[in-house]
């Protein structure tokens, strides 16, 4: 896959964007995280980019510093360039996509391949915690949409 076959790519929300390349990055064998967000002063999201986990690299200020009372962790970070950007488009409608670089200069896991992606069980912890959210939240407004109903039937 190139930017060529991506050029035509039009998405109806960046979300999509977003799903499709997370479906890409699993199915190749790394992981994502979104990097750079700008959006309109009205709140409309105007660009988004998301790279490559192992993108950057961390800081040497931080790894040289004298009052270091434990040894840093693991460096997961590659300076890998791999990224997809897609910039709103008012004419159409649309999200498009404006870049996509494939290359990676570390190896890939396997394909699906969830143990080697390079993520911790921190990562793991949010990601499950944001779930169970997201179902008290719901299962919140469907509790209280069922009582207001009964309410409403015994007392008109």
């Amino acid at each position: 896959m190139s930017i060529a076959d991506l050029a035509e790519r039009e998405f109806a929300k960046f979300e999509e964007a977003e799903r499709f390349y997370c479906k890409y990055a699993l199915a190749i064998g790394f992981s994502i995280r979104r990097s750079r967000l700008r959006h309109s002063e009205g709140g409309v999201v105007m660009g988004r980019q998301w790279v490559c986990s192992k993108e950057g690299s961390r800081s040497k200020k931080w790894m040289n510093r004298d009052d270091m009372v434990h040894t840093p962790r693991k460096g997961t970070r590659e300076n890998c360039h791999a990224t997809f950007a897609v910039k709103y488009c008012p004419k159409w409608d649309a999200y498009i996509v404006t870049k996509f670089v494939k290359e990676h200069s570390h190896r890939l896991a396997n394909s699906r391949g969830y143990m080697k992606v390079g993520f911790t069980s921190k990562d793991l912890y949010n990601r499950m915690d944001f779930e169970r959210r997201q179902v008290v939240l719901d299962g919140d407004a469907q509790a209280t949409i069922s009582y207001m109903n009964a309410k409403a039937i015994v007392d008109p």
